[in-house]
């Protein structure tokens, strides 16, 4: 199973029962976190390999040097959300659930991504990112470069989270 990008709603993203208890801890804990229902479609990332997180998050700390980037290195491609409000890395507990749910806020994650993007001299911009994307659609190339694929799709999904003040969803 590989790994998926989305911003939405987050009973568009989750288990109806979950999604539910998680609205309401969001909305206690950080008011226009953006989870409640919505009528917008939900966006996706094309299914992304798996490894492409880790290796993403190893090149931003080499390129941007340890610490720099707390946001985005503080979540694993498991079970989390970058939230469209001002947060500090961390999890929650939500409701019975064992997993803690980890989140972190989108506008320092797009903030990272772009600065490693310029010092790693890759688009940030919504256009350059969509042809750095198309450019691993063709099948001789599905499988190179992962920390670029995944760099492209992370930082699309932000940008489109930061328009619609969703969350962007890390969810296996």
């Amino acid at each position: 199973m590989g790994l998926t990008i989305q911003v939405g709603a987050a009973d568009q993203v989750l288990e109806e029962d979950f999604a539910k208890v998680l609205v309401a801890v969001l909305a206690a804990s950080f008011p226009g976190a953006g989870a409640e229902p919505r009528e917008e479609d939900t966006w996706y990332s094309p299914e992304l390999g798996w490894s492409g997180w880790g290796a993403l998050q190893e090149r931003v700390e080499r390129v941007l040097g340890a610490g720099a980037a707390p946001h985005f290195l503080s979540m694993e491609a498991w079970f989390g959300a970058y939230l469209p409000v001002a947060t500090e890395p961390g999890v929650l507990q939500v409701g019975d659930d064992e997993t803690p749910f980890s989140i972190a806020a989108l506008s320092a994650l797009t903030e990272e991504l772009e600065r490693f993007g310029r010092a790693a001299n890759l688009p940030t911009d919504r256009e350059g990112l969509t042809r750095l994307a198309d450019k691993y659609e063709d099948d001789d190339l599905c499988d190179d470069d992962m920390d670029l694929q995944t760099y492209a799709q992370v930082l699309l999904g932000a940008l489109v989270a930061r328009e619609r003040r969703q969350p962007l969803w890390i969810i296996k």
